[in-house]
């Protein structure tokens, strides 16, 4: 298998806007990438946003040498062209199981023996993509965020045949090559991005059948839920505010709008049972040693100042 610093070359399959921004994502690290479509208009049309967005960002002071940059990404129709020399080829075509493992399996015939496949599907389980195929031990999720040449995370997925090897080098590549921030996720379906996407958009749309205003759902997450979550993350925010608070809260509303508002697993009821409620007992989900809940308060408050003066600084 190769090691991280051995791939050279990669390849993109579709060259709609994740793909191509996967292809312009490599050629501002200075990889060599194939960027492969089932036509020549369709590459014609990504080849045009991709100059169009690097000539911008020139412009923007963003980047130097547009053109140089371009110069990594081969646009290439012939599928077995674009991908027999690469190392790790990344597929972002229609979000179609039967459709990937078409694909995966023509990929076992002409890439190289030791190419990894990856495979940027956001909801569609690994094992489903790889099961019967003969390359199954090459496949992992490789799950983008959009536009992959800006968004910091990356959310990796391996299944039951994922050699150990695919996951480190693919990781590796991720972390040390890309500069990515990699969350794992184990393989199930919509994996961590998409579970939190349909729970939070879902809710969304109910407050809205109830009476709320589309401005104001926005504003809640804008001007108070995305701060907190971008700063502290849902669990450590939960741990702020007191596991028992949250407990009563969801069981509260589970209660009143007869579905479950507040999931709480067997372990999470033992913490609470075993007066781990967050910071004001110094563990919950996360242990915070010795140092004084009201420490860790005022890092909340002092924290949250910073993140909104740095907004108001935007504006």
């Amino acid at each position: 298998m190769v090691s991280p610093k051995e791939i050279k070359e990669t390849s993109v399959i579709g060259a709609g806007v994740m793909g191509t921004g996967l292809a312009i994502t490599m050629a501002l690290k200075g990889i060599r990438v194939f960027l492969n479509d089932l036509t020549e208009d369709l590459l014609k049309v990504s080849r045009k946003h991709t100059s169009d967005l690097l000539t911008d960002l020139e412009e923007r002071g963003t980047i130097v040498n547009a053109a140089k940059i371009q110069e990594n990404i081969v646009f290439e129709k012939d599928l077995k062209r674009a991908v027999e020399n690469s190392d790790i080829i990344f597929e972002a075509i229609t979000e179609d199981p039967s459709a990937k493992r078409d694909l995966f399996a023509k990929l076992a015939d002409m890439a190289k023996e030791d190419s990894i496949h990856a495979s940027n599907t956001s909801v569609i389980k690994i094992s489903e993509i790889a099961s019967g195929l003969n390359s199954k031990d090459r496949i992992i999720g490789v799950h983008w965020m959009n536009p992959p040449y800006v968004a910091p995370l990356v959310e990796v997925t391996t299944s039951e045949w994922t050699d150990k090897e695919v996951l480190k080098t693919t990781r590796d590549f991720l972390e040390k090559v890309a500069g990515k921030k990699v969350v794992l996720s184990p393989d199930i379906p919509g994996f961590i991005v998409n579970r939190f996407h349909a729970a939070v958009t879902s809710e969304a749309i109910r407050l809205i059948d109830e009476g709320v205003s589309i401005e104001d759902v926005d504003d809640v997450w804008k001007y108070h839920l995305g701060i907190l979550y971008g700063l502290f993350g849902p669990l450590k925010n939960a741990d702020y505010i007191g596991l028992d608070t949250t407990y009563l809260a969801g069981m509260y509303l589970t209660q009143r709008l007869g579905r479950e508002m507040g999931y709480v697993p067997e372990w999470l009821v033992k913490k609470i049972g075993n007066n781990e409620l967050g910071v004001k007992t110094r563990k919950g989900f996360y242990d915070y040693g010795d140092e004084s809940p009201s420490s860790l308060y005022a890092k909340r408050v002092q924290a949250i100042k910073e993140e909104l003066k740095c907004k108001q600084d935007q504006k």
